[in-house]
């Protein structure tokens, strides 16, 4: 069987593959939200949304894979990434063992940028593998446009000033004390979003980010389902 070409079984979605869609759409949607100027003082949260969720969804893909629900990104695709992985191993490796003329002397660094490439990774290939028909790519445009609706929501919730009174009702404006009471803090010292998303541009501009990726997602599925 060849592992890039899908048999007739894996042209059907299977209801495995929808659990993969949606936890797709869950886990970006968190992401994007979670990168968003309001969060900039939460980095812990961002990493741990990106390792976490790209890494279950990677682990998730290679379950599906083995199932035989789920058939591999082209070979064009695959191949070269597959490359760039095993180089970039191979060059951490090299600098770990200082078997390079000037190793770098962080090389705990390396091997950090690959576990959250691998992450990506998992963001890629459920998104490659799982767009079969036209009602996917439907539901993933839907899904984005409102993603976005949330965010420039959310900018104006921040924008009326009230996680400075909820604050001030729950706490007294005394040092936060729980990770709740931190996180309505970072809400509440964050500045406002006038320039990102409250941009009247915001929407537009993140939303032709995604059309190209609807639009080769549409172009791949051979009929409207």
């Amino acid at each position: 069987m060849n592992p890039f070409e899908k048999t007739k079984e894996q042209q059907a979605v299977a209801p495995m593959v929808w659990v993969a869609w949606i936890a797709l759409l869950v886990v970006m949607g968190a992401i994007i939200l979670g990168f968003t100027p309001l969060t900039h003082n939460l980095d812990d949260i961002k990493v741990t949304l990106l390792h976490v969720g790209g890494g279950g969804l990677l682990v998730l893909f290679c379950w599906l894979w083995l199932r035989g629900d789920l058939a591999l990104p082209h070979r064009m695709v695959m191949i070269p990434l597959a490359a760039w992985i095993g180089l970039m191993i191979l060059t951490s490796l090299l600098h770990q063992l200082q078997l390079v003329p000037r190793p770098n002397p962080y090389q705990w660094i390396g091997w950090i940028q690959i576990g959250q490439y691998l992450a990506l990774l998992g963001l890629f290939v459920i998104h490659a593998s799982v767009m079969k028909n036209y009602r996917m790519v439907e539901t993933a445009l839907t899904f984005w446009i409102w993603v976005v609706l949330v965010e420039c929501g959310f900018g104006l919730v921040h924008w009326s000033g009230i996680f400075k009174k909820i604050y001030e009702f729950l706490y007294f404006n005394r040092p936060p004390q729980n990770l709740l009471a931190s996180l309505i803090y970072t809400f509440n010292s964050s500045s406002d979003m006038i320039g990102t998303v409250l941009n009247r541009q915001f929407f537009g501009d993140l939303l032709a980010l995604w059309a190209p990726l609807c639009q080769i997602g549409r172009a791949s599925c051979r009929e409207r389902v």
